[in-house]
């Protein structure tokens, strides 16, 4: 069975199976439209790209079980609902190991006609981003090396297949990772730094480049993040031992894309060996699976 729920912003969670919480009878979570952008033609049309409108999701929930209890019930859901939309802070629909963002920003209750022992909440969610997403998480730990590559390997080896944008000053294979994105929209991802790094930090993703030139003290972390969703003045961030924050966005270095996005599919991480890296990925869905 699939695992379902709904968490509030204030980390309140409603089992979606359960009669004793809130349980949904009904909703179209697979429900996908992709909308073309198109140029006229005399026959037909041409398409320039798709794009996506937010996600809306009708959904019907059923209490059972004596009125006061059914009150009590849908009032504590409602409050919750309510509370993300007071505060524009979102919940989520979590289905197995996916979820998806937004706001239960209408509904309507009544009882239904057999003896009045249900009561029906009738709701839609709103998700701004249309998105399902999962995470995956990565860690590195300094100078660790994958099974998959020899430790004695260095520099630019003449033996593998493997061709690189612009050379190389690290020894191949130090604090390298493989990972596989499953989504064809790829991936946007917040990579965690751990100091110390005097000269600055980089990382290199399927041969793109990062790099932020602010040295960090040990203690400290660089945390990049490339979504969207992340407010400008923190997806470049330092983090200091006392959880003050430093804005380092005009640190990056201008021969380095700092927020290219994953593609899908297979690719390498390489952290250059010299620190620790936690990295999370956000793959995006149209639909859970």
């Amino acid at each position: 069975m699939v695992d379902l729920k709904y968490i509030s912003s204030n980390g309140i969670e409603f089992d979606l199976h359960d009669f004793d919480s809130a349980k949904l009878f009904k909703a179209d979570f697979h429900n996908v439209a992709w909308k073309p952008e198109v140029v006229k033609k005399q026959y037909g049309t041409t398409v320039t790209r798709f794009t996506k409108d937010p996600q809306k999701y009708p959904c019907t929930f059923r209490f059972k079980g004596d009125p006061a209890k059914r009150k009590t019930q849908i009032d504590t859901f409602i409050f919750e609902c309510e509370n993300d939309v007071a505060k524009q802070q979102p919940g989520r629909i979590v289905w197995n190991q996916q979820y998806i963002q937004g706001y239960f920003n209408q509904h309507d209750c009544y009882p239904i006609e057999s003896g009045m022992t249900w009561t029906e909440l009738e709701a839609e969610f709103y998700a701004p981003f249309p998105f399902w997403v999962e995470e995956q998480f990565y860690s590195i730990k300094k100078g660790e090396y994958p099974s998959w590559v020899p430790a004695d390997v260095k520099g630019y080896p003449s033996d593998r297949n493997i061709r690189y944008a612009y050379t190389y000053s690290y020894p191949y294979g130090q604090g390298a990772m493989e990972y596989y994105i499953d989504s064809p929209f790829g991936a946007d991802f917040r990579t965690i730094i751990y100091g110390p790094a005097p000269s600055g930090v980089q990382f290199i993703v399927n041969d793109n480049l990062y790099r932020v030139n602010y040295p960090l003290r040990t203690g400290q972390k660089l945390i990049v993040d490339t979504r969207d969703t992340t407010p400008i003045d923190l997806k470049c961030i330092v983090v200091n031992p006392d959880d003050t924050i430093i804005n380092v966005f005009d640190y990056r270095d201008p021969d380095s894309i700092l927020f290219e996005r994953m593609p899908g599919g297979g690719g390498s991480f390489y952290g250059y060996g010299e620190y620790d890296v936690d990295m999370t990925m956000y793959i995006e869905r149209s639909a859970p699976i």
